[in-house]
């Protein structure tokens, strides 16, 4: 939907109203945006930084706040936006059913809306290449594994740490690409991969993964593939400290979304390490976005991919994370 603009000239002062519950922004008003945080941290923090300066450099107005990861705060921080005067509003979401209904509202009120999070191809979506991401994944696995086991190594134990809430993501990066690789380069059964839904929550990795490593005690090449490194990757760490046999194991992950992970990065030799999704690679192609809405123009629906590279333990002190700043 087209943003609708009005200007009153009254003197020599422009001013701005609401037509219809539509926003109307004046020609002396700045352009605003607001951004529903999936977290205060993370990710999420780490856009929160780069879109803030973007914004300031543009002489924009910014306005954030963080969800935490609960959907019905996502839908009136959206609302809030929309009252507040946003003329587009970026929304970090996991839930597909929220960010429909956030994206309804925000074409009901002509704010022009863009998303991250998931893989819906009826918006704006800024996401990752979960294909790729995968594939690599699997990959960069079984090479550290050969590395830390010699080049006959086969897994005897293989887990994934999973969020099926994040819908196609998860699907398309750990089901059809990560997790089939892998087995396949190990001759092992895509049967006999401990799937463990954490749903991104510590605890439950944690105990799963413990429960899993009981069941299997003979084991000694276990090969850990999670999809989301603050749950997913620390849980498994925690786990295989805890049973003293973080040597049987090697965990590759997503995101570098805290200390906690960074550190067990540089300390840790089980896990090998995690691809970082650098803030500027989502919020550079969501400005040029956001300057042709500014501008009027029209932004066709679509992904909008953004980039990746593997931290490990040999290039972690060549990054400076937002988290550490």
């Amino acid at each position: 939907m087209m943003h609708k603009k009005l200007s009153l000239l009254i003197g020599t002062t422009i001013l701005s109203t609401t037509i219809l519950g539509m926003n109307v922004q004046a020609e002396n008003d700045p352009f605003k945006v607001g951004f529903v945080m999936l977290e205060s941290t993370g990710n999420s923090y780490n856009q929160m930084t780069v879109l803030q300066k973007e914004c300031d450099e543009r002489g924009w107005e910014f306005m954030y706040d963080s969800s935490d990861n609960d959907s019905e705060k996502t839908i009136s921080l959206v609302q809030n936006f929309i009252t507040r005067g946003c003329d587009v509003v970026y929304v970090y979401t996991v839930d597909a059913g929220t960010q429909l209904t956030a994206q309804q509202m925000c074409e009901a009120a002509g704010v022009h809306v863009a998303f991250t999070g998931l893989m819906e191809e009826n918006c704006v979506e800024i996401c990752d290449n979960e294909a790729g991401q995968g594939a690599e994944g699997a990959k960069v696995l079984q090479e550290a594994a050969k590395e830390k086991w010699g080049e006959d190594f086969k897994a005897d134990l293989i887990i994934c740490t999973e969020s099926t809430e994040v819908g196609d993501g998860n699907r398309i990066r750990m089901h059809e690409n990560f997790i089939p690789d892998l087995c396949e380069m190990n001759d092992y059964p895509e049967e006999n991969v401990v799937w463990i839904d954490c749903a991104l929550d510590l605890l439950t990795a944690t105990s799963e993964v413990a429960n899993t490593l009981s069941a299997y005690p003979d084991a000694e090449h276990i090969l850990i593939a999670s999809f989301h490194d603050s749950a997913g990757g620390q849980g498994p760490l925690n786990a295989l400290k805890a049973a003293e046999r973080d040597d049987d194991a090697l965990i590759v992950s997503y995101h570098v979304s805290d200390e906690v992970t960074a550190n067990a990065i540089r300390t840790e030799d089980c896990w090998y390490g995690s691809f970082y999704f650098p803030p500027e690679s989502y919020i550079d192609p969501l400005m040029e976005v956001f300057e042709k809405w500014e501008n009027g123009e029209e932004v066709e629906n679509g992904f909008i991919y953004s980039e990746y590279v593997l931290v490990t333990k040999d290039n972690i002190d060549d990054f400076v994370f937002p988290f550490e700043q």
